[in-house]
């Protein structure tokens, strides 16, 4: 964490410790670590650390309170602002709004003007009601209806508006969300979105809009009581029809909704339709994980073949890398790990062989003979594969061996290959394709 303790001592990602205060961790679970390493502020303790290639080493640390800033990560892509906002908590407004006013005096010592601004909502799960007002409210005109609440009975409605002026409230906006973006997030989004304040991009978000309470009952159980539900300034329901649970009865007839084909319009008229959660104006999907790529980060060998690298090279390697130097190393790397990857086919070939092994007859022992060629073929496949996903590998390797110096140049490396955030550049930097989303 920039700022934090181990940055001030300069320790790495990748370093292993292997002792606290002289105790040896090797038989220490996870739990009795975090115990160790907490205490008063102000008070201190010494970590014992091996680091690739070098010798074992201590540091002191001095412990201190750690906030955790709901603001990931801010900075200017193409003349367009981008921030990133993890979760909706007491201070998520105000880091949010001292994030803005950065990239504004940012871009006025750079002698650029900032064309407009990412919200990154995506894989944010929500939070506080009124801190999703609070961050809407940096958009849009003081007034302006953010989201409603509304149970059985006409007086359990209840509206929530902005109360103080916008940060900005021309700056032209994009808030990006995808299927994890949930609760708060769609409150603002939807409220950016009616308002026709910004443009919507990404994928339907998740669809959580219901104020709830937690009733005890007899026998240590509990009851779980919709009492209202979120609805955007147009009347859209948040919250998106899930399947019933197959065991599950109802206890209370629930009024039949024709939420789904409902038309609504926005403040400047344009179409929305509600189905639950919130449906983009542009509709794009985060670029999904590879089979391949995903086994590599799951058996740890990203992570490991970066930390390695930057242990061998303490100053940052410069820009660009030389990619074909890079997988040759690599490709070393997860040999010698005995890295194995098993693909889809070769997984229900595997599970083939294994059936008529088992069940062994004159035409089973046929039929295995014949699964030579297919093997090859198999093989070749998983070769094309691996080779297709090579580039992409790469530039994974890079951002990861990037985050082992610097965090933030990191972020940065990953968002130039995202195609949802090129698409919000794309709209903000083209006044005409912004407007015509926006009034069409």
């Amino acid at each position: 964490m920039r700022g934090g303790a181990a940055a001030k001592a300069a320790l790495k990602s990748g370093d292993n410790i292997i002792s606290i205060n002289s105790k040896d961790l090797k038989k220490s679970s996870f739990d009795e670590v975090k115990s160790l390493m907490k205490g008063t502020a102000g008070s201190s303790f010494t970590l014992g650390l091996q680091r690739h290639g070098s010798p074992p080493f201590s540091v002191k640390l001095i412990r201190a309170e750690v906030r955790v800033s709901p603001v990931s990560y801010s900075g200017i892509i193409d003349g367009i602002g981008y921030v990133e906002m993890k979760s909706f908590s007491t201070r998520s407004a105000d880091d949010l709004r001292e994030a803005i006013q950065g990239l504004q005096r940012q871009s006025v010592e750079q002698h650029m003007l900032m064309k407009g601004i990412i919200l990154d909502l995506r894989n944010n799960p929500g939070g506080l009601l009124t801190v999703a007002v609070d961050v809407t409210s940096l958009f849009v005109n003081k007034g302006s209806l953010v989201v409603s609440l509304r149970g059985r009975t006409p007086e359990s409605i209840k509206s929530y508006v902005t109360t103080a002026p916008p940060l900005d409230a021309a700056l032209p906006l994009a808030v990006l969300i995808n299927a994890e973006s949930a609760s708060a997030s769609e409150i603002v989004s939807g409220a950016i979105q009616d308002l026709d304040r910004g443009v919507i991009i990404g994928d339907r978000s998740y669809g959580k809009g219901l104020v709830q309470s937690i009733i005890p009952v007899s026998y240590h159980n509990t009851l779980k009581l919709t009492t209202a539900k979120y609805y955007t300034p147009t009347g859209r329901l948040i919250q998106k029809e899930k399947e019933a649970v197959p065991d599950s009865r109802k206890v209370v007839q629930k009024a039949k909704e024709d939420n789904s084909v409902k038309i609504f319009y926005t403040r400047g008229r344009r179409k929305v339709y509600g189905s639950g959660g919130i449906t983009p104006d542009i509709e794009l999907a985060d670029p999904a994980a590879t089979p391949y790529l995903s086994m590599l980060r799951k058996k740890g060998m990203i992570f490991l073949f970066s930390s390695i690298y930057s242990s061998s090279h303490p100053v940052m390697p410069r820009q660009p890398f030389d990619r074909k130097a890079l997988m040759v190393s690599f490709g070393e790397f997860v040999r010698n790990r005995k890295f194995v990857y098993t693909s889809e086919s070769e997984r229900r070939f595997n599970e083939l062989k294994d059936y008529l092994t088992k069940t062994s007859s004159e035409k089973n022992v046929e039929l295995m003979k014949s699964l030579g060629e297919l093997q090859q073929k198999i093989d070749r496949l998983k070769a094309q594969e691996i080779a297709k996903q090579s580039e992409r590998v790469a530039q994974v390797l890079e951002e990861e061996i990037i985050r082992h110096y610097n965090e933030h140049l990191a972020r940065h490396a990953e968002l130039d290959h995202d195609p949802v955030v090129k698409k919000a550049v794309e709209v903000l930097s083209d006044s005409r394709k912004y407007s015509g989303i926006l009034h069409p």
